[in-house]
């Protein structure tokens, strides 16, 4: 039952999705329900009477630490905290997201934004080295430019649901989310989960590389049974009102969703210069060629109160740079 797709524009149709979704290597990971393939739930994901009564599992969450290096040197890591969802709950986020994102990509075309948002969109044929260049490009045409690049502190972390809500609501062009995006938008925003060192322990296993082949060698980490049985380490999302996890195929889209309109605001002011704004996800950079030293940081001031003007976003000082650019 593929009830409300005529309500969005067929960028990708649904075969088109499903075909793509199909000829991807199929993930192999272990979590609360048995590995399952699109072919075999597909007909439950796509029907909306079954998704708004789903119940959702919880996630398995663990910290990322990744490695960086600095001007050469060994800098400090980052730790990035990662939920993945089930099985079946990972197929229905990645069908809801394919849905909005569809709306998504005919509002970007409608408004002229396409070139802006440019993370996990379904339309677009470009990779991250595609992007810089056009960015660089962009800077090589003027006499002087000036460059400024940021991202924003704890970004999934930090989104406000009822503004998440709202601009999906407006995206959709309805007053309340249906029960069936009702209850994927709350699965992700007061979000349950597992810590993984949890569900190690509990099968006798270390925290090891090792350890972590044995837990995935396993069919299902916890039957029903026995995931009742430990549901007292079950944890909920610890902020109230605000937060998504990051790592859940839908997580990607609400990020983009919830920016609708700082993209808007800052796009405008760039364009008025004749500048370039592209965001990818968190980081984003801003070109303003030919202009004084004090128009400069006139934009500068107006692209930050667009910023503070959204709940919640904020710039991360440390990683805002600003550059003086000549040829």
């Amino acid at each position: 039952m593929l009830v409300g797709l005529a309500f969005f524009k067929d960028y990708m149709t649904f075969q088109e999705w499903k075909k793509k979704q199909l000829a991807k290597k199929a993930t192999n990971y272990v979590h609360f329900d048995f590995r399952t393939g699109l072919d075999r739930c597909v007909n439950y994901i796509t029907d909306p009477q079954k998704v708004s009564v789903h119940a959702f599992y919880p996630f398995i969450h663990f910290t990322k630490i990744i490695k960086r290096v600095k001007n050469g040197h060994k800098a400090d890591p980052k730790e990035r905290e990662i939920y993945y969802a089930s099985y079946i709950d990972s197929w229905i986020y990645r069908y809801y997201s394919y849905l909005i994102n569809e709306k998504y990509n005919e509002y970007l075309a409608q408004t002229g934004l396409s070139s802006v948002s440019v993370a996990y969109r379904t339309n677009l044929s470009k990779n991250n080295i595609h992007l810089a260049y056009e960015a660089f490009s962009f800077i090589k045409k003027a006499e002087v430019s000036y460059v400024m690049i940021g991202d924003f502190t704890n970004f999934f972390d930090s989104l406000d649901h009822a503004y998440l809500r709202k601009s999906l609501c407006s995206l959709l062009e309805v007053n309340e989310l249906a029960p069936d995006f009702y209850a994927v938008f709350k699965s992700v925003t007061k979000f349950h989960f597992f810590d993984l060192q949890k569900l190690l322990s509990i099968r006798h296993l270390d925290d090891s590389k090792k350890g972590r082949r044995a837990l995935k060698s396993l069919n299902r980490i916890l039957s029903p049974k026995e995931l009742r049985q430990f549901k007292n380490l079950i944890e909920s999302n610890p902020n109230s009102g605000f937060g998504i996890p990051q790592g859940s195929p839908i997580s990607a889209v609400f990020a983009n969703i919830y920016m609708i309109q700082a993209d808007m605001a800052i796009n405008k002011v760039v364009l008025t210069y004749g500048g370039l704004y592209m965001r990818y996800s968190d980081d984003f950079i801003v070109v303003l060629p030919n202009l004084s030293k004090e128009e400069f940081a006139f934009i500068y001031e107006s692209i930050k109160s667009v910023i503070y003007s959204i709940p919640r976003l904020n710039l991360k000082e440390e990683k805002t740079k600003l550059f003086y650019v000549t040829k």
